[in-house]
């Protein structure tokens, strides 16, 4: 599971600089946003993956356009895990190695 522990290891530096309570916030502001619904929406019906530019614009709908890069790739990292629970668990949209790319693409904010 090496996408997991990929998106741990940035979760888990998140809560040591940022703490538990600003990665719930954004969890569930992304969880809930309707940004990511209509993401998850689009994927589905095209049967396309999302892409980093995708999970960025998600992650930063929620932070404002002031917010720190730091909320807004963290927002985009919560998108990817979201999207990649309900979706490419079960439809494999986007194969491993895709998935670990578009993860370090976000953690660079492109």
């Amino acid at each position: 599971m090496e996408i997991q522990k990929l998106l741990n290891y940035h979760k888990n530096n998140f809560i040591k600089d940022y703490g538990e309570i600003k990665y719930e916030e954004i969890y569930e502001k992304v969880r809930c946003s309707k940004h990511l619904k209509r993401g998850l929406r689009i994927s589905e019906s095209k049967g396309m993956p999302l892409l980093a530019g995708d999970f960025l614009q998600i992650g930063a709908a929620h932070a404002g356009l002031f917010g720190k890069k730091s909320t807004r790739v963290m927002g985009a990292l919560v998108a990817l895990e979201l999207w990649h629970e309900e979706l490419n668990y079960d439809y494999e949209l986007a194969s491993t190695s895709l998935l670990l790319n578009e993860i370090r693409k976000c953690m660079r904010g492109y």
